[in-house]
């Protein structure tokens, strides 16, 4: 977007639209650099749009003058609300069936006669899976998954953090719906998220949220004004926090309706 409002004529930066997608966490001289680039953008692009609302006041605070709120819609959720609600039973006997069809050496990290505790995301600092580690950790009798692939240096430091072996990544899968429908909690640990199609699934699937309160998420899981909310939200890096919203809702469940 830099580029593309530096060389292009004044008369013409009225056909430059901008959207964001991401917050940048940085720090040093790359933060300075990325506040300037980011105000020359939201100065000088005609319209800027962003996918959560804090995204859309940052750009209005470094002098957007037209905005507007373009969240990412996931496409899966229109067939899941049409779908049959799951009660606790219907997803032990969706998780009994999940792990029968795994390789029997990888059966060995599940307990059958527990709850499932469900991340589906990236492996990525920006992601925070340590504190998905620490909460898995922290007592709860509940088996803890990781879907998701990346980095692999981190994947390999975070197994070596989990020294009890209470999470198990089962890496990439093309067939998310199987595990939310073997969840009883979708579980999100991370920094920023701007309107995660993830969390928009497994809200539609009938999964209660235990998330961090930032970026979009806040707009996504809470309707302050019909007074509903999806899920119990945290602030970053307060896992012990999140742990007790675990917890509570493992042992309620009447706490989902």
């Amino acid at each position: 977007a830099f580029f593309s409002l530096l060389f292009c004529k004044k008369r013409d930066r009225r056909k430059i639209i901008v959207t964001l997608h991401n917050k940048i966490i940085l720090s040093g001289y790359k933060q300075f650099l990325s506040v300037f680039l980011r105000k020359y953008v939201a100065r000088n692009a005609e319209v800027v749009s962003a996918v959560s609302s804090d995204l859309l006041e940052e750009a209005r605070a470094d002098g957007a003058k037209h905005t507007f709120i373009a969240p990412i819609f996931a496409p899966k959720v229109e067939c899941l609300l049409k779908e049959k609600r799951l009660s606790f039973q219907n997803r032990h006997s969706n998780f009994l069936k999940l792990i029968n069809d795994l390789p029997e050496d990888k059966r060995k990290f599940f307990d059958i006669n527990k709850p499932l505790v469900l991340s589906v995301c990236r492996i990525a600092a920006q992601k925070s899976i340590e504190n998905v580690v620490r909460i898995a950790n922290s007592g709860i009798d509940a088996n803890f998954v990781v879907v998701g692939s990346g980095v692999k240096s981190l994947l390999e430091r975070l197994k070596a953090e989990d020294v009890n072996k209470k999470v198990y990544f089962a890496g990439k899968s093309n067939d998310i719906p199987t595990w939310l429908n073997a969840a009883n909690i979708m579980l999100l640990t991370s920094k920023w998220e701007g309107c995660p199609l993830v969390l928009q699934e497994a809200m539609a699937n009938g999964l209660p949220i235990v998330s961090t309160f930032v970026g979009g998420i806040g707009d996504l899981v809470y309707d302050d004004e019909n007074d509903l909310k999806a899920g119990m939200l945290s602030e970053v890096d307060d896992w012990q926090n999140m742990a007790s919203h675990v917890q509570l809702l493992l042992n309620d469940e009447t706490l989902w309706n």
